[in-house]
């Protein structure tokens, strides 16, 4: 069954994303990934890994050792 990354990156969005400035733990992104995945871990690093490049991309997070920083807009 193919992996659904736009549908992973909408849902986080819906959940996570709230205002400009979202500080999000690390903890709580790996256990989304992984209700998203139902469980396997493959499937949620390639969900994690997907989303780390789109953010990234769209220049619009930033990492700390705990949390992600979530931008609503570029910065």
């Amino acid at each position: 069954m193919p992996i659904d990354y736009l549908g992973f990156y909408t849902n986080f969005k819906r959940r996570f994303v709230r205002g400009r400035i979202n500080v999000i733990p690390k903890y709580e992104i790996a256990r989304f990934a992984m209700e998203y995945a139902n469980g396997d871990t493959e499937v949620a690093r390639r969900l994690i890994t997907s989303l780390v490049k789109r953010l990234g991309r769209a220049g619009i997070v930033e990492f700390t050792d705990s949390h992600w920083i979530v931008y609503d807009k570029p910065h």
